[in-house]
């Protein structure tokens, strides 16, 4: 279990959450750059966004804005409490509901994000230096999650 710390908003009173090793993807891990041994660069502004709802955090991931990091979680199957069941879907109709569901991922699947909540994850040396090791690890390692 790691404990991730978020940038302050103004959505959000918590920016300490506890989450497990297997919910922290590292699909595309960019430390920032100085706690990058190259020194690389970061073009895209790829950042570690934390995601949950309203029991807790649900996954980290990484990625250059909000809607990507959705999208990438969605089809790392990390968002299924916000999929919309199937028989919810029987009835829908899509003009009158216009704005109850957001499709994400690469198929498009319905999700409810009325209870999602995100936020940047703010890394600082001295705090996170086991957090920041272990990425670094399963980066060059090409592993999927912290959970190695």
């Amino acid at each position: 279990m790691f404990k991730l710390y978020t940038k302050a908003n103004r959505l959000m009173a918590c920016n300490e959450f506890n989450v497990e090793a297997k919910d922290i993807i590292c699909n595309d891990v960019c430390l920032p750059r100085e706690f990058d041994i190259d020194g690389g660069s970061n073009p895209h502004n790829v950042r570690l966004w934390l995601i949950g709802h309203c029991h807790g955090p649900v996954c980290a991931i990484w990625a250059p804005h909000e809607q990507e990091a959705l999208d990438n979680a969605c089809d790392a199957n990390m968002l299924e409490c916000m999929l919309v069941p199937e028989d919810e879907l029987i009835d829908y109709d899509h003009e009158s509901n216009f704005n109850c569901y957001t499709g994400l991922g690469n198929a498009s699947e319905l999700h409810d994000l009325s209870d999602c909540w995100m936020a940047e994850v703010d890394m600082q040396a001295g705090r996170d230096i086991q957090l920041i090791v272990k990425l670094a690890r399963a980066s060059e390692g090409a592993h999927d999650t912290l959970d190695f």
